[in-house]
């Protein structure tokens, strides 16, 4: 088949076995995780993320493409199924991404849009009518690609970071004033969090989607905290007012940063405070109790990540010491 005078490429399925080959591609690839630390090399990131992709592309609901030339990766592309989404979202849902091509190749956009209809036609195949994409802010012609093939905007987010072996105060005081502390979740604080989590969200990209109920992203959430304290997440610290949970945090720990970056990263997810108890410095007593634990866990920096609409999450962040670092769009195609 020709195509614009030009052969066809020809896009393939890629096994884990098969990253080697990808070295190269990765390596040159700008937006891998943690890209936005100075100090970290680029062997590192790129040993990282093949790691990475090599989990991803392990689960049998989950897919990568390439386009070689010469023996030469020219691109990749990662997709799958969504099977937590599907389930809480009644609807089947998938991804796409990350989509990486060689930008040295004579025509990188026929690249991306070769690599980009294979992963459409899988998901398709499989049933995904509702797949959503992440993407680095500044990978601009990716975002212009997938508007082109129907995507929305749903959201951006942006995400902060916090160097804990550069601190030491976290810098708020933790007490116990007005009857408010912080402890670990107990699994009798469970159907109180949901309640929380299923009243506190309105700017995600679950909220922002036309095609989900208000309610049905609700109960996601309510069903994402009970998750959260089920495993998971490695712990959930919950702030308590009069013996009744008022809030929370879900924190984790990235065991494979320190292997192969140095420094073991923590991240924290849900963030959580019952309307009733807003302004009163449960999301300070949170951070400050959360921060500790992370510490206590070998934890060197932790991230967390907020919706650009969120301007208090914003604010809050900055107030208590993170710096913003990594800026990134979530969008979605229904098909």
């Amino acid at each position: 088949m020709i195509q614009h005078g030009k052969p066809a490429l020809d896009v393939m399925a890629l096994s884990p076995s098969d990253l080697g080959y990808c070295r190269q591609l990765i390596a040159d690839y700008p937006y891998k995780p943690f890209y936005y630390y100075p100090w970290l090399s680029k062997a590192a990131l790129t040993n990282y993320m093949l790691d990475e992709l090599a989990d991803v592309i392990h689960n049998n609901l989950n897919w990568c493409f390439c386009v070689t030339a010469n023996d030469h990766v020219q691109g990749l592309v990662v997709c799958g199924k969504r099977a937590w989404e599907t389930s809480v979202l009644q609807l089947q849902a998938g991804f796409i991404g990350p989509l990486i091509i060689d930008e040295r190749h004579a025509s990188p956009n026929r690249l991306r849009h070769a690599l980009l209809e294979r992963a459409l036609a899988c998901l398709k195949h499989e049933g995904i009518v509702h797949i959503t994409a992440r993407l680095d802010v500044n990978d601009i012609a990716f975002l212009h690609l997938l508007e082109t093939m129907g995507f929305i905007t749903l959201d951006g987010i942006l995400h902060f970071s916090l160097d804990l072996r550069h601190e030491t105060g976290f810098r708020m005081a933790g007490d116990q004033q007005g009857g408010l502390h912080c402890r670990l979740h107990r699994e009798t604080d469970i159907s109180v969090l949901r309640d929380i989590a299923g009243r506190a969200y309105s700017h995600d990209r679950f909220h922002s989607d036309p095609v989900i109920d208000p309610a049905v992203a609700d109960r996601a959430y309510a069903c994402w905290i009970e998750n959260a304290c089920h495993g998971l997440d490695d712990a959930v610290m919950v702030a308590i007012h009069e013996d009744e949970p008022v809030g929370f945090m879900t924190l984790k720990i990235s065991p494979r940063t320190k292997k192969y970056l140095g420094a073991t990263v923590g991240k924290i997810w849900l963030v959580a405070v019952a309307e009733h108890m807003r302004s009163q410095r449960v999301g300070q007593q949170l951070m400050h109790h959360s921060l500790q634990w992370f510490s206590q866990h070998g934890v060197d920096i932790v991230e967390v990540g907020t919706q650009l609409r969120n301007a208090p999450g914003l604010r809050f962040y900055s107030r208590v010491g993170f710096v913003p670092i990594n800026p990134v769009f979530a969008l979605r195609k229904v098909v």
